[in-house]
């Protein structure tokens, strides 16, 4: 199929080096990457190319921030999968102004294997789509998927509240409820 294009915006050299490293082993003829140090450098280029996805670090210490990135991207016309990452709390962010652009947020410090699979899974719903994510409606007792179940998928929350429970015994105990723009991952560890 089509080369998938990400533009990969962080800081840090360290991490945009063990990200790129991970996703081109993961995906080797499937992606190419460009990897900014930051949101300036990444504007600048974006005006001149098209990608399929972006990971953007949200705070940058000069020039502009992830989320003027993320505005430059969400112009009309423009379709492109959008995770952001930082260290500071959904709540510090803006999640939810996020979620209204339809940015993924995963905070620092992230697990590698998640992320790559995570961008794997954006880029392979195909990011060219408008809508590119499938949606599942579930009504009160559906069932998403239970502990232990094989998957590679990840879940977003839209609206309403999933229950999580865990199994102990022959009951289910309540952990919590997964809020709209809440990121579900099954099968995948948060360490």
């Amino acid at each position: 199929g089509e080369i998938a294009r990400l533009a990969l915006v962080e800081p840090d050299a360290e991490l945009r080096r063990a990200l790129t490293e991970a996703l081109v082993r993961e995906y080797p003829d499937a992606l190419e990457i460009h990897a900014f140090a930051s949101a300036s450098d990444a504007l600048e280029w974006l005006r001149e190319n098209h990608v399929s996805a972006v990971l953007t670090e949200i705070d940058f210490e000069n020039g502009a921030s992830g989320f003027d990135l993320i505005q430059h991207l969400r112009r009309p016309g423009e379709e492109v999968q959008i995770i952001a990452t930082s260290e500071r709390s959904r709540r510090e962010v803006g999640a939810e102004r996020l979620g209204r652009l339809d940015v993924l947020f995963v905070p620092k410090p992230f697990n590698l294997p998640f992320l790559v699979g995570m961008i794997g899974g954006t880029l392979r719903t195909g990011a060219r789509r408008h809508n590119a994510l499938t949606t599942r409606v579930l009504g009160a007792g559906d069932v998403l998927f239970r502990e232990g179940d094989p998957g590679t998928e990840v879940f977003i929350v839209r609206s309403g509240r999933l229950r999580i429970t865990r199994r102990e015994g022959d009951r289910d105990v309540e952990l919590g409820f997964a809020a709209p723009v809440a990121v579900i991952a099954n099968r995948l560890e948060w360490h």
